[in-house]
């Protein structure tokens, strides 16, 4: 049988303790891996050897108390859903990238104040986007290019003005914008989203 599936979350993991590298062999051998879970694991770093588990379909590093993307994410070209919530990211740095396959991006809690200019225009995909506990003001003009989201959580940020790409995402099915005290008007043209089942403001 192959292995599709490794779940190591909710362990006393360390980077010293998953040496992922010693696994790529591994990986070639049952050649399979989709979903790795290595959340609520006290991991503080995730090395770029990430990238040895090129099939992968679904990454959680969630609550693993890192501070920084791997640089190798981009290389997951078959990663469809990445989530890393709980993390003090801070500030991403603006040469990290993300693969174009993901359709589902979860980075809540992690206190960003913004998110890379690079990422609008390269997630052309994405039909899952939760961004929400964050500090972050304004979101690029680049994401205007986002065009496919079902659902978008942008609650508890700092935000000024309702998002403009929003209304280019004809259906988007659920939008959470609440606890942004800058927000003082509906635009117009979100009443155009026909399929649209919920906004909190």
């Amino acid at each position: 049988m192959w292995l599709r599936r490794l779940d190591l979350q909710r362990n006393l993991l360390s980077v010293s303790s998953l040496p992922l590298r010693a696994y790529e062999s591994f990986a070639k051998r049952v050649n399979a891996l989709e979903t790795l879970l290595l959340c609520h694991n006290p991991l503080r770093t995730i090395t770029d050897d990430i990238a040895c588990f090129s099939r992968l379909k679904e990454l959680d590093l969630d609550d693993t108390h890192i501070t920084a993307l791997p640089r190798s994410l981009a290389q997951l070209r078959s990663l469809t859903s990445f989530s890393c919530s709980d993390n003090a990211l801070g500030v991403i740095d603006e040469t990290v990238s993300l693969p174009e396959s993901l359709e589902s991006l979860t980075l809540a809690h992690c206190g960003l104040r913004s998110v890379p200019v690079a990422w609008g225009d390269a997630l052309t995909r994405l039909k899952h986007l939760d961004l929400s506990n964050n500090a972050i003001s304004e979101l690029p003009a680049s994401y205007n290019a986002i065009s496919q989201l079902t659902t978008l959580n942008l609650a508890h940020n700092h935000l000024r003005r309702f998002p403009a790409f929003v209304a280019s995402n004809v259906g988007l099915l659920e939008i959470d914008l609440s606890s942004n005290a800058g927000i003082d008007a509906i635009p117009a043209d979100i009443y155009q989203l026909a399929d649209l089942r919920r906004l909190d403001l």
